[in-house]
């Protein structure tokens, strides 16, 4: 944080480009392959296998295992300050 030279304080936030990402949209390791998923409840599903309008996982799909020891990321917590 700067101040100027009457006193007012200057506060610069930057965001880093990029795409909009919902809270529980990640990128996960699934089987070793870097896989976009959703998080519904507690499970993981893959976002295809998930309806767009009501937000619920299809009938015939079952939710995927995230890889062990491995993180799941979300493009979308990008904030920065300075």
């Amino acid at each position: 944080m700067q101040k100027s030279e009457n006193g007012v304080h200057t506060i610069t936030v930057g965001i880093k480009d990029g795409d909009v990402v919902k809270s529980n949209r990640f990128t996960a390791k699934v089987g070793g392959v870097d896989t976009s998923v959703i998080k519904v409840g507690d499970q993981c599903y893959k976002v295809e296998d998930i309806d767009p309008k009501t937000g619920v996982h299809q009938a015939n799909v079952n939710a995927v295992t995230v890889d062990a020891n491995t993180t799941p990321t979300n493009a979308g917590t990008e904030l920065r300050d300075g």
